[in-house]
């Protein structure tokens, strides 16, 4: 399993450190790397062979309300930018505006990704020539942020590239979780415990946290699924 064999228990029992108190040493019978752009590098996979990065960045600026008096503070708008006929979004934001995203291929090591000049003037023009009389220059903006979505490789620009999520198993216990929208993350999230649970033959069980806004119940199973911010497993207690 390359560089996840080594890493596996150890990812494991540090998800599971914030729950056990006494820190006991916890093992996986199966993992999902849902670890976004570095899904593949941790499963000692090539990702230029399975899949695609596109970067999207946004831009934090004054509040429009001086110059577009059609839009109060608390109402986001849409436009579609000149360059491309992207769609962006303006954002009221804390007393400012989020403006974005853009949507341009990322081809290098996703530790180096960054909010690029480029595509701070791509949002600022967009923007000015979509409101009138606004002139922001680089000058207004006071904060930058960026992701990286990791899509199926396909041919294509990266706007028209699927965003179907798909659940990839290069090896037995082990699945990689590529494209998919937050949207969809809910129903992408019971399908990998359905998956996993079918490979393993165990009963899934969720934790009450992710089942309780659907209204979810916690039925009685030796396994339990813990879910964070970067990964979802399923453990044996």
């Amino acid at each position: 399993m390359c560089y996840l064999k080594m890493l596996k228990y150890a990812l494991c029992a540090a998800s599971y450190l914030r729950l056990l108190a006494d820190g006991r040493p916890v093992r996986a019978r199966s993992t999902v790397l849902a670890t976004g752009p570095w899904t593949c590098l941790l499963a000692g996979l090539r990702p230029e062979q399975l899949v695609r990065f596109t970067k999207g960045v946004h831009i934090e600026v004054p509040t429009l309300g001086f110059a577009t008096p059609f839009s109060p503070d608390n109402i986001a708008l849409l436009f579609t930018a000149p360059q491309d006929g992207r769609v962006f979004f303006a954002n009221p934001w804390k007393g400012r505006t989020l403006v974005g995203t853009t949507d341009t291929f990322w081809e290098g090591d996703p530790d180096e990704a960054r909010a690029g000049e480029e595509d701070i003037v791509y949002l600022l023009r967009a923007l000015n020539a979509c409101c009138p009389g606004l002139a922001f220059t680089r000058m207004d903006v006071s904060r930058t942020w960026y992701g990286l979505c990791i899509l199926a490789k396909a041919t294509g620009g990266p706007s028209s590239l699927s965003r179907e999520w798909t659940l990839h198993h290069p090896e037995p216990q082990l699945w990689l979780p590529i494209g998919g929208k937050l949207t969809t993350a809910r129903v992408d999230a019971v399908r990998i415990v359905d998956a996993v649970a079918a490979e393993g033959g165990w009963s899934p069980m969720i934790v009450p946290e992710v089942l309780h806004s659907c209204g979810g119940t916690l039925p009685s199973s030796p396994f339990i699924l813990c879910y964070s911010l970067s990964s979802i497993r399923l453990k044996g207690r």
